[in-house]
């Protein structure tokens, strides 16, 4: 069974500008969500390199393992791998892998060792429904405008058409005097005009076709009224 389709223009507008605004909104959350993880891969990439550099310092300035310790956790959640000559290898921060995914990583080589810190992307779409709220928010004002203004415009359409669909109306059930007038609108005023320019000579040809009959009935009528009176004369012996 087929779906009831909708007649109304109204509705289809109204359907259109409501799936309009859905699709943009959904593209407009997929730019920002792909704005937002752009800057929160930047963001772990700064604490990356900025832990990068404080480890590299202090392994310049030859700093125990303990002290290495005490001052990657000021970073949180950074992993730091360090790997020097001389000095047993060194790993910092929470255990277990992180996702590669969400991981950015920066390497630094130092004392002809390496040291390697990874931070975690943290993923977030705070910003990207924030951001999809407000342009919701904005949309929706817009729509709410043109379906007000769209309504106004539309009444002044729809009346003259109404009336124009009665006047035809009327046309139809053999009313020839009918006229449509002024209307509004340029371009339904010269329909108007067009029909009641049809109208009016709908009813001349109504009128000459009525007078034509009346004349020809009198004509016919005439000579009838003369034959039919001249035989009865002859019948009641009046005229011999």
């Amino acid at each position: 069974m087929r779906p009831p389709r909708i007649r109304s223009l109204r509705a289809r507008i109204i359907l259109a500008m409501v799936l309009a605004a859905f699709l943009s909104l959904a593209a407009m959350f997929f730019v920002f969500d792909g704005l937002e993880r752009s800057m929160a891969r930047g963001d772990a990439f700064h604490e990356a390199h900025t832990a990068e550099e404080v480890i590299t310092n202090l392994l310049n300035n030859h700093t125990s393992d303990s002290q290495l310790r005490q001052a990657a956790q000021a970073f949180g959640d950074e992993r730091i791998s360090i790997d020097m000559p001389g000095r047993p290898p060194l790993k910092i921060g929470p255990l277990g892998p992180p996702p590669p995914s969400r991981d950015v990583s920066t390497t630094a080589s130092v004392g002809g060792g390496i040291v390697q810190v990874s931070a975690p992307v943290e993923p977030t779409r705070t910003l990207a429904l924030e951001l999809t709220g407000l342009a919701a928010a904005v949309l929706g004002i817009m729509i709410g405008t043109a379906l007000a203004g769209g309504t106004m415009f539309s009444r002044g359409v729809t009346r003259p058409i109404r009336r124009m669909a009665a006047a035809a109306d009327r046309v139809a059930g053999g009313d020839l005097s009918v006229r449509i007038g002024k209307v509004p609108s340029a371009e339904l005023d010269h329909l108007a005009v067009a029909f009641d320019s049809m109208t009016r000579r709908l009813e001349e040809v109504d009128q000459l076709q009525r007078r034509f009959i009346s004349d020809l009935a009198h004509e016919i009528a005439t000579p009838l009224n003369a034959v039919s009176g001249f035989a009865i004369a002859l019948a009641d012996g009046t005229v011999r």
